[in-house]
């Protein structure tokens, strides 16, 4: 029996890398999207002219900010925040 995510032409290792952003073309620091454009990485986004950040997910809809468009910054990649959590425990 063919597993599901082979059943789609991946293989786990690939989700893995996917899941995690281990990739050689990472998004840098300061890219902005707007709202309605898909996200492209997970980790901490702060609206324009904000300062509280926002965890969002890679290839999901860049959101609204208090119900209007704005213009969103990656402010931290998600593994640089697993790294530090991991930091912090020891």
């Amino acid at each position: 029996m063919v597993g599901y995510f082979e059943s789609f032409g991946l293989s786990l290792a690939k989700v893995a890398i996917f899941m995690t952003e281990q990739t050689p073309e990472r998004m840098p620091l300061g890219l902005t999207v707007v709202t309605g454009r898909i996200c492209p990485a997970s980790g901490y986004w702060r609206a324009q002219g904000r300062s509280d950040d926002v965890f969002l997910v890679k290839g999901r809809w860049m959101p609204t900010y208090k119900r209007r468009v704005v213009r969103w910054m990656l402010v931290r990649h998600a593994d640089e925040i697993h790294r530090l959590e991991r930091a912090s425990r020891t």
